[in-house]
């Protein structure tokens, strides 16, 4: 009996120490990203004027506090677990993770002006390792990539028992493009952060390279804030968690996104079409 007692409180001891751990794993990822958050949206504001997370006055001084909700526990998650660092050989950007196969293979969606001369590593990240990685893959293989859309897919092999999450690309457009949206990507080669960004217009851009006159256009979403180095390949991601955009660079004091509408064709003509919409086995 004393046994049986001594075992039942021991069971209810760890699951307690488990419960009180967790919870300060996610308090601490959540004040983290909100410090990095924090410190980023004042160097974007200080460096390019208004930043859409940013408290500004009216004209009687009374300050006006944003209409951009900040980012749920659930995407504060989600965007740390599916955001990869990029690491090159001199410099770093930023991947999504789309999928894995039933050889264990991780596919990450990332922009081809970074995977074109090849990566190092890719850097994985969660909770409860979080800033620090919990997963490095060297030498990922280039799958495919569209110099038009600036897209690219790699992939490289884990242990079967290391878990990763993905991120689902968008379906399909409501009748009212969103307002607003949550980017992630990994600042000036840090760890991933997620930033709040105001939807400032979609439209066809045609992107020339030097010396051109002329050239195909691509679908792409547009923000208020530029891009911070590093964050190129990183996702725009909607209020639900879904993948709409995927950040190509910035110009003046806007960025600029990859439509979701151009992944989904691009990964289609890639033969990837598993990708549009799988679950961790890629099924």
């Amino acid at each position: 009996m004393r046994t049986d007692l001594r075992l039942g409180m021991a069971s209810i001891l760890f699951s307690v120490l488990l419960a009180v751990n967790t919870a300060c794993d996610l308090k601490r990822l959540r004040a983290v990203f909100l410090r990095d958050a924090t410190v980023a949206e004042q160097t974007a504001t200080s460096s390019h004027g208004s930043n859409p997370t940013t408290i500004s006055a009216d004209e009687n001084g009374a300050e006006i506090e944003d209409s951009i909700p900040p980012a749920s526990q659930d995407l504060l998650e989600l965007a740390t677990a599916t955001t990869t660092r990029i690491v090159l050989k001199d410099a770093d950007g930023s991947g999504m993770i789309l999928g894995r196969d039933s050889e264990g293979f991780v596919y990450v969606l990332t922009v081809w002006h970074a995977a074109k001369d090849g990566i190092d590593r890719i850097d994985f990240f969660d909770v409860k390792t979080f800033p620090k990685p919990f997963a490095q893959l060297a030498y990922p293989e280039l799958v495919s990539h569209s110099e038009r859309l600036d897209l690219a897919v790699v992939r490289a092999k884990a242990d079967t028992e290391i878990q990763f999450a993905k991120v689902l690309l968008m379906k399909s457009e409501s009748a009212r493009d969103p307002e607003f949206a949550y980017s992630s990507g990994c600042s000036s080669g840090e760890y991933p952060t997620v930033l709040t960004e105001k939807i400032t217009g979609k439209n066809r851009f045609r992107v020339l390279p030097d010396g051109a006159t002329s050239g195909p256009t691509r679908l792409m979403w547009v923000t208020d804030s530029p891009q911070q180095d590093g964050r190129s390949g990183g996702g725009l991601i909607t209020v639900n968690g879904e993948l709409m955009g995927l950040a190509l660079g910035k110009q003046g004091a806007s960025g600029y996104y990859c439509h979701f509408r151009e992944i989904h064709n691009y990964l289609i003509d890639s033969n990837l079409e598993w990708l549009v919409r799988c679950d961790i086995t890629g099924n």
